[in-house]
C-alpha cells in the first residue's frame, strides 16, 4: 500500500495550484472589469490607471488581506516587498533584455514621481516595524489620490487601444473572478505558513520568494508580450501603477483591517528597498531609454536582494 504523501509534498502543490489560480482568475477579473469600464464611458487610459491597475494587484491583495487577518502579517508584508522589487526590477529588466525600451518623459514625471511617493510614504508609516489602523486608511486615502490623478490628468491615448466590447456575461467573470480569488489565496496562505514551519524559514521568507514572484505572474506574462510587441507605454503604466497599489491599496486594506509588522524590515534594509526602487526611474530618466545592458543590471540586483533577504532570515 502506498503511504499518503508528506504535508511538505501537498503543501507544495496546494501552493502552486493556489498561485495558478490567482493569476488566471486575477486576469479574467481585470478582462470583465476592464469591459465594465467602457460599458460605463471610461477611456482605456482612465480603465488603465484605475481598473488595470487595481486588478493586477488582485492577487497581492488577496494574499496580503488573508495573511493579515490570520495573524502572519510577515507573510503579508513580504508579499508585497518582494512583489515590487519584482516588477521594477526583475520584470521591468526582462521585458528591456526583450527589447530596448523607449521612455516617456511624462511617465517618468508622473508614474515614476508617483511610485518614489508611495514608496516613501511605505517606509515613513512602517519605520517603527509596523503599520496600524490609521496608517492603513491613509495609505488608502493615497490609491484615492493616486487614481483621482489618473482620471484628471486627460491623458491622450497614445497606443490607439479602444476599451474593451461590453458583454452581458462581463459582471459575472468579474464576481466568479473576485470569488476564487479570495478561495485561491485562502488556501494559499495556510499551505505557505505550513510550508514555511515545516522547513524553518520564516513568514517574511515566503512572502518576498513563493507569494511575490507568484503574484506577479500577471504583471510578468502582461508586461514581456507587451515588450515583445514594442509596446513601452503598457510595460511601464503597468508596472509603476501596479507598485502604488501594491503600496498603498493592498497594504492600506491589510493594515486596516488588521495592523501589520514588518520588523523584518529594519531602517538599513528599508532604505535599500528605496534604492531598487529609485534605481530604474533614475535609469529611465538618464536617456528617456532603457538599454539592455540596464535590464540585465535591474534583473541582477533583483535577484540578488532576493538571495541576501534569505541569507539574512
Amino acid at each position: 500500500m502506498l503511504s499518503p504523501p508528506p504535508i511538505v509534498f501537498v503543501d507544495c502543490l496546494v501552493i502552486v495550484i493556489a498561485l495558478a489560480a490567482l493569476a488566471i482568475a486575477g486576469d479574467f477579473f481585470v478582462q470583465g472589469a476592464a469591459a465594465i469600464g467602457g460599458r460605463l464611458g471610461l477611456s482605456s487610459a482612465a480603465i488603465g490607471a484605475t481598473v488595470v491597475a487595481i486588478g493586477t494587484s488582485l492577487p497581492e491583495w488577496a494574499v496580503a488581506v488573508g495573511a493579515a487577518l490570520q495573524g502572519y502579517s510577515g507573510l503579508s508584508a513580504g508579499a508585497v516587498v518582494g512583489s515590487n522589487v519584482c516588477n521594477v526590477c526583475i520584470i521591468l529588466g526582462l521585458s528591456a533584455l526583450v527589447t530596448p525600451l523607449l521612455v516617456s518623459r511624462r511617465w517618468v514625471r508622473r508614474d515614476g514621481a508617483l511610485m518614489i511617493a508611495a514608496t516613501v510614504a511605505f517606509i515613513a508609516v512602517a519605520w517603527d516595524g509596523a503599520i496600524g489602523r490609521l496608517e492603513g486608511i491613509l495609505l488608502l486615502l493615497g490609491a484615492v489620490a493616486v487614481i483621482t490623478i489618473h482620471l484628471v490628468s486627460r491623458e491622450e491615448e497614445t497606443e490607439n487601444e479602444a476599451a474593451p466590447r461590453f458583454r452581458l456575461w462581463d459582471p459575472l467573470r468579474a464576481a466568479a473572478a473576485l470569488a476564487v480569488v479570495l478561495t485561491a489565496s485562502h488556501f494559499f496562505v495556510q499551505s505557505a505558513t505550513r510550508l514555511a514551519t515545516a522547513v524553518g524559514v520564516s513568514p517574511w521568507i515566503i512572502g518576498i520568494t513563493v507569494a511575490a514572484i507568484g503574484t506577479s505572474l500577471p504583471e510578468l506574462v502582461t508586461c514581456l508580450a507587451a515588450a515583445w510587441r514594442k509596446r513601452p507605454g503598457m510595460v511601464f503604466g503597468n508596472l509603476l501603477g501596479s507598485n502604488c497599489m501594491n503600496i498603498l491599496f493592498v497594504l492600506g486594506s491589510a493594515a486596516t483591517l488588521s495592523p501589520i509588522k514588518v520588523a523584518e524590515l529594519n531602517p538599513p534594509q528599508a532604505l535599500i528597498f528605496a534604492g531598487l526602487t529609485l534605481l530604474p526611474v533614475v535609469m529611465m530618466n538618464t536617456r528617456l531609454l532603457l538599454a539592455r545592458w540596464e535590464g540585465g543590471l535591474l534583473v541582477a540586483c533583483g535577484l540578488g536582494w532576493i538571495l541576501l533577504e534569505s541569507l539574512r532570515a
